[in-house]
């Protein structure tokens, strides 16, 4: 495919030798004081030998963030902002970084000891690449393995540009390194996206060089709950698509199917939800975003259809209990659903 031109950005500053930082981990926060401290703790604990800086973005948080950070402070260079976002956080990090590599560091995620130095032996073998990354363990808000790997095998390289405008690819932001200064050649994240953000920039990183794949789990990746993901994923869905559109045109199409599946797919699971605790009115305003997302999946057709019968009928109607999916990766090619199945709720 031809790729579009862009417009190399970067910051209008220079400050210090980096010779002694080699990566900058760059932690974006909010409302984060009860897993924050786990985190930094798997940051402190590599056994990456060289020089790395943290920077600890606190974006408005309104809980204890402030003061779990403050007991890390000696380790940390904190910059507290007004609530603006993940994508504009993690660019105020970047801004504030002074190594050559970054690496992105989710608030609820754990680095296993040896994460930076083998992403980073990745990007130092490879000088052409942009980008590593690796493959991570999905858990539940208490630690527990939710599957032994979040990356299937057909997707276990590194892909191309044509791949990831085919289909959603399975890179975790805690899972990343990427070269400091490809960071600001591609312009950074988009910061009008608060969700997707991620998925758009290792798009355009792409463009700019090729990625190299660790393949090894080296996060802890917590999944974001049903609620959590259709809240955030729905409100940036079309500005999403308007990027995405904009810039690669007709080739992005597989990658937008799966974007659309994946939130019709979850504004059903939600509906199914809102449906088992009584609640019809709010499950019938979730099946409806789902058919209008995506007019052809039947099933959440029928779903609506069903929210207009008196509950315990409904409810019968809708089967047996089973195990729901938190997680959604579309196939690169087939456009295939890859389901990580923790206990259980209910489905059709």
């Amino acid at each position: 495919m031809e790729i579009p031109e862009h417009t190399p950005r970067r910051p209008s500053f220079r400050t210090g030798s980096h010779s002694r930082v080699r990566v900058s981990v760059v932690v974006p926060i909010f409302n984060s004081a009860k897993t924050i401290a786990r985190t930094l703790d798997s940051i402190l604990s590599q056994d990456f030998a060289d020089g790395t800086e943290i920077i600890a973005v606190d974006d408005g948080s309104t809980d204890a963030t402030a003061r779990e950070l403050s007991r890390f402070s000696s380790h940390l260079k904190i910059i507290s902002q007004e609530n603006r976002g993940v994508a504009a956080a993690e660019n105020a990090g970047v801004v504030a970084a002074r190594g050559e590599y970054i690496a992105f560091c989710d608030a609820d995620d754990v680095w296993m000891p040896d994460k930076l130095g083998a992403t980073v032996a990745a990007l130092d073998r490879n000088r052409d690449a942009v980008l590593a990354y690796s493959d991570c363990i999905p858990v539940a808000d208490d630690g527990v393995p939710l599957a032994p790997s979040l990356v299937p095998p057909e997707l276990a390289h590194a892909p191309s540009m044509r791949e990831l405008l085919r289909g959603w690819w399975p890179i975790v932001p805690s899972a990343a390194v990427i070269r400091r200064d490809a960071y600001w050649a591609s312009g950074g994240q988009c910061t009008e996206l608060r969700s997707y953000h991620d998925v758009y920039l290792w798009m355009l990183l792409r463009e700019l060089g090729p990625f190299e794949y660790v393949a090894r789990p080296l996060v802890k990746y917590r999944k974001t709950t049903v609620a959590e993901r259709t809240l955030r994923d729905e409100c940036y869905y079309d500005a999403f698509v308007r990027q995405v559109r904009a810039r690669y045109h007709n080739s992005a199409d597989g990658l937008l199917r799966a974007t659309r599946h994946g939130c019709a797919n979850l504004l059903g699971y939600r509906g199914l939800l809102e449906m088992r605790s009584g609640n019809l009115r709010d499950a019938r305003r979730s099946f409806a975003s789902a058919v209008r997302r995506e007019p052809t999946h039947l099933r959440n057709a029928m779903r609506l259809m069903r929210t207009f019968l008196p509950l315990g009928l409904a409810l019968r109607l809708g089967g047996r209990t089973c195990r729901p999916e938190l997680a959604h990766f579309p196939g690169a090619a087939a456009g295939e659903s890859r389901r990580i199945q923790p206990q259980g709720a209910p489905s059709d």
